[in-house]
């Protein structure tokens, strides 16, 4: 069975399978902007890679100091993994508050039967029936034989004020979402579900005859505790009265401050992907409504608002994800060159590194300089269920701009289309073609290879430029990171509200690729094709 995931990945029973377009490299014009010399003889150099590992932690055993931010209609990662051998464990959870769309709220149409019948009885003549908190699904990563497990979705009602305030902020993900240590103090919902059945179509709601009424696809549909469902439903949206919830945002907010969803399996090997801003993601009130002889059962959601209306604000979201590398081979060390990077999708790690020899070129044309960066394999009595990034991203430790401002991208190769200025302090149009990055020019895609019968993915970064002004105009020969984003800051740039997305969905992908300190063909070098000026 296929499940699509996103536009370039495609989700299998084993792994994922990546798509990707073909680039080759015009090596007769690198450098042609710079020096221009006929009768030229081609030659190549390999230069030596120091590798050392990274976290974008504050500690040195999780992300909990990473600052990526996750806007509210992204994907949003929700999950277990507690089996991965290289990388260690990973938890995900999700916090978000629903709303109706406009206060003073009431279910209904002026003249409804709604409200007739004893709330919480087993069969009301009308009132309320059920409440369902539902997600879009937009797929899975990981294990994938995990996919045939059952998967403990709960679901938890938020205290902390906190969180239903700050609904216009845009939170990091490698931070829990409170101040207080625990906000959160009732369960109202738990769901057990076979990740497999996710995609088939539900049927629910019942029209006058007891037929279903509507139906959906590709929807986590968890039914929350009639109690406080009853409770939500029976708000009065009268400023005068005792539950006035739906009288306005304000009150609604201090009332309910939201959910964090989560799941609760012991054993887990699956992360997945959610959607807050699509419609099939809501909190559904189910309802009955009287006419005549006719009981009808309707619906009334509230959805995840990421923008205001003139009554209401928009709603608090929040993403979690905590990784944990105690007792793996990611687990830091103090390694000067070490013999393996390993590289995790955001939030996760990154490599440092230093290539010396480019300091000493000279008197040349760079016709192509890359950086090759190998996946290790894994012989065939191992087995590694966990799939690789798609795209890699390099970019300058700038050792002039004081902290925080540690980076800036590389000159001249993460597109030939644009001009953009790495040495810009503030957010201006040479600055944000970044927004765009041409990864044909920049590469570090992952690529099929096989060694003997070993598969392995490699990816080459295009460094051809960069590497030409450092030979000919006597640029800096920064330090170097390299890491697999799904977006990224400089702080020097925007600030936290202007991060530049890249390639790589979120937390899919991690590898182990060869150091510099390697003792064999996988280790990373940088590989430079030249002619010598003479």
């Amino acid at each position: 069975m296929y499940k699509r995931f996103l536009p370039i990945i495609i989700l299998t029973s084993s792994l994922l399978i990546f798509v990707y377009s073909c680039t080759k490299l015009d090596t007769t014009t690198q450098g042609a902007d710079l020096v221009t010399v006929d009768n030229i003889v081609t030659k190549s150099v390999t230069l030596d890679v120091f590798t050392q590992q990274g976290f974008f932690a504050n500690e040195p055993f999780s992300n909990n100091g990473d600052s990526t931010v996750i806007t509210k209609n992204s994907n949003h990662i929700l999950g277990q993994i507690s089996n991965d051998l290289l990388f260690g464990k990973t938890d995900a959870s999700i916090f978000v508050q629903f709303k109706p769309d406009f206060f003073p709220f009431y279910f209904g149409n002026a003249g409804d039967t709604i409200k007739n019948g004893i709330v919480g009885n087993a069969s009301p003549a009308a009132g309320f029936d059920s409440i369902v908190l539902c997600l879009s699904y937009k797929g899975s990563w990981g294990d994938t034989s995990a996919l045939n497990s059952n998967l403990n979705i709960q679901v938890l009602k938020i205290a902390d004020v906190s969180f239903a305030e700050k609904f216009d902020t845009l939170r990091t993900i490698g931070k829990y979402p409170f101040t207080n240590v625990t906000p959160i103090t009732e369960q109202i919902g738990i769901k057990n579900i076979n990740t497999k059945d996710i995609s088939a179509r539900t049927y629910y709601g019942k029209n006058g005859a007891g037929l279903p009424r509507d139906s959906v696809e590709n929807q986590i549909r968890i039914k929350l505790d009639n109690s406080f469902g009853a409770t939500l439903y029976a708000q009065d949206s009268s400023s005068i009265a005792i539950n006035n919830a739906f009288s306005s945002d304000a009150k609604f907010r201090a009332a309910y401050k939201g959910f964090e969803i989560k799941v609760t399996s012991t054993n887990g090997g699956v992360i997945h992907y959610v959607n807050l801003g699509e419609t099939k993601t809501r909190l559904e009130f189910h309802y009955k409504k009287v006419k005549g002889a006719l009981k009808d059962t309707l619906m009334q959601p509230f959805y995840m608002y990421q923008v205001p209306s003139a009554t209401r604000n928009a709603c608090a979201t929040a993403n979690y994800i905590k990784r944990d590398y105690i007792g793996t081979p990611a687990y830091p060390n103090n390694n000067t060159n070490t013999q393996y990077l390993f590289l995790q999708t955001t939030p996760g790690t990154y490599g440092k590194l230093q290539i010396p020899g480019l300091s000493s070129l000279s008197n040349r044309i760079i016709h192509r300089a890359y950086l090759v960066v190998d996946q290790v394999p894994f012989s065939p009595a191992e087995t590694d269920v966990y799939s690789p990034p798609p795209y890699l991203y390099v970019d300058l430790k700038d050792t002039v701009i004081s902290s925080p401002q540690k980076y800036k991208p590389v000159y001249f190769d993460l597109t030939n289309r644009e001009r953009y200025d790495p040495d810009a302090t503030t957010a201006s149009g040479i600055y944000y073609p970044l927004n765009n990055v041409d990864i044909n020019s920049l590469g570090g895609i992952a690529q099929k290879r096989y060694e003997a019968s070993n598969l392995f993915y490699r990816y080459e970064l295009n460094l051809t430029r960069y590497v030409q002004h450092i030979v000919t105009n006597k640029y800096k020969n920064y330090d170097l990171r390299i890491f697999t984003p799904s977006s990224f800051i400089y702080n020097q740039y925007a600030g936290i509200n202007n991060f530049i997305n890249y390639f790589n969905p979120l937390a899919l992908g991690r590898v182990r690729v060869g150091g510099g300190g390697l003792a064999n063909n996988h280790k990373m070098k940088m590989v430079i094709v030249y002619s010598e000026i003479k």
